[in-house]
């Protein structure tokens, strides 16, 4: 009989507490939009990790009231328990929407108790395939159906264990939770938008460039990429949803290598390993233990199996060990950030370069969106709608800072190698100059030496055998021809002796010298029209080697084209404009493939000559004849000749 009344005494305080309930009164109605739940519960926090909700019935546990304005208990490696009761003060059903704003809880479950009846919902959370979701979100949303002046208690069941603890609660109507949440996907995909443009161009550039700053850039902005995926929930809802340990590990891992990538691009980008080798060991050692905590989290890989009892897998793991190697990471992530922000404003200081600052400011967002999120991890900050959407900001802000800085460096570079190629540039003119001035002395020499010795050899030969032959009345046809050889011989080298030094040019300048050397032509072919235009007062001031070039250019031009073309007209324009010399000829003769036929070793050493002066040489048919096109660009230093 005493068995029989503990046992009705126990059915009763059981239906009183599920009818009661205990918590606070949260009051909707038909002007209800949507309220922050933070403030209006009750915690319980279970560190035996056991109770199930009848035990919580059963032992009446100590709820207390939640202090301050969100649901952010820190590190902590206990299950809690939130409860809330809501009624309804209109005569019209409410339609609700319970929506937890962190996509990163392990487990969560939701209890609904109405007129002594429990309702379970299902059981959910990072720990399960992402189709566990009641609703197809990336946060844990569960719809609550409320009767007219009617009122329902609910525990909510959070596990998270081994890790920072946080559960902002907001209660909405659907059509405020659509605003809400349309507000939101805007905002996650332009910021995450953002990190993926940059992440596909760092790819690109990458291959590209394929230097090591560009690498560390890559990688950065990659990992930043996938880590905002992660962060937002985003990624389990679409990439991974059935890969439940790498949506627990994605944000760990990718943190770590966001970190150890911006190590390794300062590094590049300060030439620390050049200027400094203490501050590069004690960098490297930082990249060091950031890769050792990868390595940590990664071996505890369920499929990998290194380490028998893998602590991370939701299945095994106790959480003491998780609950140290979060805070251990959590505190070096803070010496790395505060380790790379003070390297930025050290070499701001001691350089005063504006790329220093911008990195310095790269470094400042890293600081202030990491250090926000660490610090709402341990509890001192709550989880609010600033601290959450940080990182996001901050990773977009720092990315496209990157980008910049990247582009910047990239840019000065470009105009390093632009002033190296024109420098270049202007040395293989000079050595060009030389190399031709050098031909021009040496030519100038020979045709001394033919004019002075042996064309006056020559003639000295002819005149003594002339006088010989008058003087004896010999007739010898064979020494006539002999003196008639001498003769042509001592053309010939006075020709060639011209031809090596045109007299004419060195006398009179180029303007004379072509217009003489037209008329010769005119005369020596007088079947022949040429026409020739140019512009005398635009000759002067040009290089010696200049002008010989384009004397030997005409002469070596007319004499192809009065030789072999068979032209009966020939037109030459030679024109300046800016810092160019144009020569132009036009014949009707005979036209020839310049890229199949040949143009002879004196028309080949011309171009030649020409190229070594980054001049520009074009032959082409023409409809009749041939078209030559030499453009040669006028130095403005003076030949030493």
């Amino acid at each position: 009989m005493r068995y029989s009344c503990l046992a009705y005494l126990h059915s009763f305080i059981f239906i009183f507490l599920i009818t009661e309930g205990f918590g606070q009164q949260i009051e909707v109605n038909q002007n209800f939009a949507t309220l922050q739940l933070d403030r209006h519960v009750e915690i319980f926090e279970d560190a035996t990790k056991s109770l199930q909700i009848r035990d919580i019935f059963n032992q009446n546990p100590d709820f207390k009231k939640a202090q301050g304005s969100t649901l952010n208990f820190g590190y902590q490696n206990s299950y809690f328990w939130i409860h809330f009761n809501i009624r309804n003060a209109d005569t019209i059903p409410a339609d609700l929407i319970l929506e937890i704003e962190n996509p990163h809880i392990n487990k969560v479950q939701l209890f609904t108790i109405h007129n002594q009846n429990l309702v379970e919902s299902p059981l959910t959370g990072d720990n399960l395939p992402f189709a566990t979701r009641i609703l197809n979100h990336p946060h844990f949303l569960f719809p609550i159906s409320i009767g007219s002046k009617d009122s329902k208690s609910f525990y909510l069941w959070i596990d998270k264990h081994g890790e920072q603890v946080q559960c902002p609660i907001r209660l909405s109507n659907s059509t405020a939770f659509s605003e809400h949440n349309s507000r939101l996907m805007v905002f996650w995909g332009f910021l995450i938008g953002i990190v993926v443009l940059f992440a596909f161009l760092s790819a690109m550039i990458f291959i590209l460039y394929n230097q090591s700053i560009s690498f560390y850039y890559m990688g950065y902005a990659m990992s930043s990429c996938i880590f905002l995926i992660a962060h937002t929930g985003i990624g389990f809802q679409y990439l991974w949803s059935n890969q439940t340990w790498w949506q627990s590990a994605a944000r760990p891992t990718t943190a770590l290598l966001i970190y150890s990538f911006y190590v390794l691009f300062a590094q590049s980008f300060f030439r620390i390993k050049e200027r400094s080798r203490l501050l590069f060991g004690y960098t490297t050692l930082l990249i060091i233990a950031l890769y050792f905590f990868i390595l940590i989290l990664w071996v505890q890989h369920p499929v990998i199996g290194i380490v028998e009892n893998y602590w991370y897998h939701p299945t095994f793991y106790s959480g003491v060990n998780l609950l140290t190697y979060m805070k251990t990471v959590s505190l070096t992530a803070s010496l790395v950030l505060i380790s790379v922000l003070l390297i930025g404003i050290y070499y701001f200081i001691r350089e005063r370069k504006l790329e220093n600052l911008w990195f310095m400011l790269s470094a400042a967002m890293l600081f202030m969106g990491a250090i926000s999120t660490l610090l709402v991890f341990s509890g001192a900050l709550p989880g609010n709608l600033i601290t959450k959407n940080l990182p996001l900001l901050t990773t977009s802000a720092e990315t496209l800072i990157l980008a910049l800085l990247l582009a910047n460096r990239w840019s000065a570079v470009r105009r390093k190698n632009v002033q190296i190629t024109s420098e270049l540039i202007e040395q293989r003119q000079q050595s060009a100059m030389n190399l031709i001035e050098g031909q021009m002395i040496e030519r100038k020499r020979l045709s001394q030496q033919l004019h002075d010795s042996i064309s006056a050899t020559l003639a000295n030969m002819r005149m003594r055998l002339s006088m010989y032959l008058d003087a004896s009345h010999n007739n010898d046809e064979d020494l006539r021809v002999i003196e008639n050889d001498l003769k042509r011989t001592g053309e010939d080298v006075r020709q060639i002796s011209h031809d090596l030094s045109p007299v004419l040019l060195e006398r009179y300048g180029l303007g004379p010298a072509l217009d003489e050397l037209v008329e010769m032509t005119r005369t020596a072919h007088p079947k022949k029209e040429i026409k020739y235009i140019s512009d005398s007062e635009e000759l002067s001031n040009i290089p010696d080697v200049i002008q010989k070039t384009v004397f030997y250019t005409m002469q070596e031009i007319l004499n192809n084209i009065t030789k072999h073309g068979q032209a009966s007209s020939i037109a030459i324009i030679l024109s300046k404009k800016q810092d160019q010399l144009i020569l132009e000829f036009k014949d009707d003769g005979i036209n020839y493939d310049p890229s199949v036929d040949s143009n002879g070793i004196g028309l080949s050493n011309l171009i030649s000559r020409i190229d070594l002066l980054n001049g520009i040489s074009e032959i082409r048919k023409n409809e009749q004849g041939m078209i030559h096109k030499f453009e040669i660009p006028i130095h403005s230093a003076q030949s030493p000749l």
